[in-house]
């Protein structure tokens, strides 16, 4: 993750008080799990605050939302970049997966 703070399209944060703010400044939520468990409590959050995901079908399991309406899923690391990129470019998009 402190490989990414010399970017600069991203911002590296430690732990926040409240992540409202920071949702609210987001374009997008991107969460590239690839493997694991449990609730998806970052793509419930950024659906709560009605921001556009792009996700893994892993990260997407067990939410019941539909890929293409709800959020963007891909697998593989080219198509996931694609679909970020797709995301960050096309406006109507962001905003009718977020609702």
């Amino acid at each position: 993750m402190c490989a990414l703070a010399g970017e600069p399209e991203v911002t590296v944060t430690g732990p926040v008080a409240d992540v409202t703010p920071w949702y609210e400044s987001a374009h997008a939520v991107i969460v590239p799990v690839r493997a694991g468990g449990g609730t998806r409590i970052k793509i419930l959050e950024a659906l709560a605050h009605r921001r556009p995901v792009v996700s893994t079908t892993v990260g997407a399991e067990g939410l019941g939302a539909t890929p293409g309406r709800h959020l963007l899923v891909a697998d593989s690391p080219v198509d996931f970049a694609a679909e970020c990129d797709r995301l960050m470019r096309d406006r109507t998009l962001r905003h009718a997966l977020a609702g």
